[in-house]
C-alpha cells in the first residue's frame, strides 16, 4: 500500500513539475520591465508593490549576490513552490486517474507557468491561488471534518496572496461566498448554524487583511518614519479616462469642475489638473513629478504645510473619484472588464517586457549590482525569446479558459446529477469571486492581462477539478446516482 501511494504521489510530482522543466530548459529568465529592478529595493519600493514580493528578491539578493545566479535561483524557488502548490491541488484525488484527468487539464494553463518563471509578483500570486484553491476543496469536501492543517494552509495562501497582490483582497471572501451559496441552495441561509458559519468564515479573511495591514504599515513606518499609501498612484489612471474625451461618460469640462467642486485644497485641484494633461504612459509618474514641485514650491512660499506628501494629494484626487460613480469612465471600464475576460493572455507581453528590462531598465537595478549589470546576456537574450512568439504551447494557452469551458459544459450536461453539490457550489462561488475581482479591478485602475492571471488560474484549477471528478463519478457511481449539496448520496 505505501509503495503503492509513493509511486502515486511521484508520478504526479513529475506531471506537475513538466511545465516548469520545459520552461527552464527552452528560456531565459523572464523580466517585468523596470518593475524588476524595483524588487530588489527592499523596503525602499514598499508600499508601492506590496511588502513580499521586495523582500523575497532581496532576501535571495542577499544570500546569492551580485549576479545572475540571483535571479536564477529566484525563478527556481517560485518553480518549486508552483510545482507544490498543483500537487497539493491534485493529491485532492486518490486515484492516480483523476490526477492525470486534472494534471493534463492544466497543461492549458501554460500562462500561468510563464509568469512563474519571470520577476513578477503575479508569480506569488499565482502560487497562493494554487495552494488556497487545495485547501478550499479540502475544506468545502469535509467541512469541519478537514482538519486544522488545510486552514492553517487557506489562512497562509491568503496571507500570502494579500502580501503579493493588492487586489488580492477581492478573491479571500470565496469560502464565505461558498457558505452563502450553500445555504441559498439548501434554503437554510437566515438559520442559525448557517448564519454562525457564515460569521467564522467571514472572520478568517477578515483577520487575515487587518494583520497584513498593520505589518506592512510597520515596515512603512520604520523605514519613512510615517505610514502612508499610494492608491492614488494607479488610480490616476482612471482618473485620466474620466478627463479624456474618448472615455468620459460625461463631458470632461463637466466632470473636472464636478470634481473640483468636491474639495476647497488648492493642490488636489492641481493633481487633477496635471492628471489630464498627462500621456497614459507612465501616468502616475507623469503626474507625480509636476504635483511634487508644485508642493515643493507651495511649502517654500509658505502656502501649504509639509506634513501631507504629494501622495496624500493623489490619494485626495483618488477619494473624489472613486465617491463619483456618476462620472465614472464607463466605457474605460466596461472595455478593460471585456478585455480581463475574453481576450487572450498574449506572451507577446511578457516577450515586450523582458527586451525593455534587458536593452535598458537592468540599468536601473540598485547601485549593488554592479556585476550583475554586466552579466545581463542582452543579445542572446533576446534571441531565445524571439522564439517564444512562436511556441505553439504559448500559443494554445492563450486561450486557456475556452477548451476546459466547453469540456466542463459537456460533461455538465450529460452527468449533471452525479456532480457532488459542494462542488456545484465551490464552482459557482470562484466564478463569481474571478467576476467581481475583474470588474472592481477594471472600476480602480487600468488594466493588463497579467493582473486577471490569479483569478483566471483559481477559476482553470476548479474547471480542471470539476473535469476530473465528473470523469471520477462516472466510473464509479451507477446511471441513477445522485449527489446532494454535501456530497452524500
Amino acid at each position: 500500500m505505501r509503495s503503492s501511494s509513493f509511486f502515486r504521489f511521484i508520478v504526479t510530482l513529475v506531471m506537475a513539475g513538466l511545465p516548469s522543466l520545459y520552461m527552464c530548459l527552452r528560456y531565459p529568465v523572464f523580466f517585468n520591465r523596470i518593475d524588476a529592478t524595483c524588487y530588489f529595493n527592499y523596503p525602499g519600493s514598499v508600499p508601492h508593490y506590496p511588502l513580499f514580493y521586495p523582500f523575497y528578491c532581496s532576501t535571495i539578493a542577499k544570500i546569492f549576490g551580485d549576479s545572475m545566479t540571483t535571479m536564477y535561483a529566484l525563478i527556481v524557488g517560485q518553480h518549486i513552490f508552483y510545482i507544490m502548490a498543483i500537487v497539493y491541488v491534485a493529491t485532492y484525488f486518490e486515484s492516480l486517474y483523476s490526477r492525470m484527468v486534472f494534471l493534463t487539464c492544466m497543461f492549458f494553463a501554460f500562462t500561468a507557468v510563464v509568469y512563474v518563471h519571470g520577476v513578477y509578483t503575479e508569480a506569488w500570486a499565482i502560487i497562493a491561488i494554487a495552494f488556497m484553491t487545495g485547501a478550499l476543496l479540502r475544506i468545502c469536501s469535509s467541512g469541519s471534518k478537514s482538519g486544522r492543517l488545510h486552514y492553517f494552509i487557506y489562512t497562509g495562501a491568503m496571507a500570502l496572496l494579500l502580501l503579493t497582490r493588492f487586489a488580492g483582497v477581492f478573491l479571500i471572501f470565496t469560502l464565505p461566498l461558498v457558505v452563502v451559496l450553500k445555504g441559498a441552495w439548501s434554503k437554510s441561509i437566515f438559520k442559525r448554524g448557517p448564519l454562525i458559519s457564515l460569521l467564522k468564515q467571514s472572520a478568517l479573511p477578515l483577520i487575515c487583511l487587518v494583520i497584513v495591514q498593520a505589518i506592512t504599515g510597520i515596515v512603512v513606518k520604520q523605514h519613512y518614519g510615517r505610514n502612508f499609501s499610494v492608491y492614488g498612484q494607479p488610480g490616476t489612471y482612471r482618473i485620466n479616462d474620466a478627463l479624456n474625451p474618448v472615455y468620459a461618460h460625461r463631458n470632461p469640462d463637466e466632470v473636472m469642475a464636478c470634481y473640483k467642486s468636491k474639495t476647497t485644497d488648492t493642490l488636489v485641484k492641481i493633481a487633477f489638473d496635471v492628471i489630464r494633461v498627462n500621456t497614459y504612459n507612465e501616468l502616475w509618474m507623469g503626474a507625480y513629478r509636476p504635483l511634487d514641485s508644485v508642493r515643493t514650491a507651495f511649502i517654500r512660499n509658505g502656502i501649504c504645510n509639509s506634513v501631507q506628501s504629494t501622495d496624500d494629494y493623489l490619494n485626495a484626487a483618488y477619494r473624489i473619484y472613486i465617491s463619483t460613480p456618476s462620472c465614472y469612465p464607463y466605457k474605460a471600464i466596461f472595455s478593460g472588464f471585456y478585455d480581463l475576460l475574453f481576450n487572450p493572455v498574449c506572451i507577446t507581453e511578457v516577450v515586450h517586457d523582458t527586451r525593455s528590462f534587458v536593452q535598458r531598465d537592468y540599468l536601473s537595478l540598485p547601485a549593488s549590482f554592479s556585476a550583475l549589470k554586466k552579466e545581463v546576456p542582452i543579445e542572446a537574450t533576446l534571441s531565445s525569446y524571439n522564439n517564444a512568439d512562436t511556441d505553439p504551447l504559448f500559443f494554445f494557452s492563450q486561450y486557456f479558459l475556452i477548451p476546459p469551458l466547453l469540456i466542463a459544459g459537456l460533461l455538465f450536461l450529460k452527468w449533471r446529477f452525479k456532480i457532488t453539490g459542494w462542488l456545484m457550489v465551490l464552482s459557482g462561488a470562484i466564478t463569481m469571486s474571478m467576476l467581481a475581482s475583474h470588474f472592481i479591478s477594471s472600476v480602480i485602475t487600468a488594466h493588463e492581462s497579467r493582473y486577471g492571471q490569479p483569478a483566471e488560474l483559481m477559476m482553470y484549477l476548479v474547471v480542471s477539478v470539476v473535469i476530473a471528478e465528473t470523469v471520477r463519478v462516472k466510473q464509479v457511481l451507477p446511471d441513477n446516482s445522485k449527489t446532494g449539496i454535501d456530497g452524500s448520496r
